[in-house]
């Protein structure tokens, strides 16, 4: 490599960085290299815009000498989170509800057989409606700081979902129950290429206490 840079963690033969330096025993001949990569290898760490130029040459006494500029592009990850409800039916004032969210990489190979990298630093945050109160049942690595509640998960790998269990007693100050999450990496170089999937809403009705009583007043119309 006589320009540029490679994505960290790739390197070429076991070298890496600029000024690598690829001798070949005498008879390497260019059919050697393999569809997968022989020459080019490893698992990028961090994505970004990568350009570099590997030059190459023979052992003879007049050597030919071939200098080629390649682009690499490394993605970063697909995060996706799901909320869903593990209380039947409606919410109901007074009792408990319960639901969670499920984060997990979504992320697709390059090309095919491709590595797929683990997201680091994921945080999920999801806001708590007033209507749920007394919260609790949530993991050690969530904080609630209300109305929002941070999980940082760490890394997720691909084909591992994390999820979160979330508890709760419903107040019907509205009649309906809305929970929005979102979930990203706090690592600013990691970009997300599928940014749709990063946010989920739970909505459901809130039913009235079944065991309230409730007082109706006769209604008298007057006339004259």
């Amino acid at each position: 490599i006589v320009a540029g840079r490679l994505p960290p963690g790739m390197c070429v033969d076991e070298q890496c960085g600029p000024g690598t330096v690829v001798e070949r025993q005498p008879g390497f001949m260019p059919q050697d290299l393999s569809p997968a990569g022989m020459i080019l290898y490893g698992t990028p760490t961090v994505p970004g815009e990568y350009e570099f130029a590997i030059r190459w040459t023979d052992n003879t006494g007049y050597p030919m000498i071939m200098e080629l500029p390649y682009w690499l592009t490394v993605t970063g990850g697909d995060l996706a989170v799901d909320l869903e409800p593990e209380t039947f039916g409606n919410a109901v004032e007074t009792m408990e509800y319960r639901f969670t969210a499920e984060v997990s990489n979504q992320s697709q190979p390059a090309v095919p057989g491709g590595t797929i990298l683990s997201i680091p630093d994921v945080i999920l945050t999801i806001e708590i409606p007033a209507e749920l109160t007394d919260l609790r049942d949530y993991p050690p690595v969530c904080e609630f700081t209300p109305p929002t509640l941070t999980c940082n998960l760490g890394a997720i790998d691909p084909g591992t979902p994390v999820t979160v269990g979330v508890t709760g007693t419903v107040a019907r100050t509205r009649p309906i129950l809305e929970i929005r999450s979102s979930v990203s990496s706090s690592q600013p170089a990691w970009p997300d290429p599928n940014p749709g999937n990063d946010d989920d809403l739970l909505s459901v009705p809130i039913d009235p206490d079944p065991n309230q009583t409730r007082v109706f007043l006769p209604m008298v119309i007057a006339s004259r």
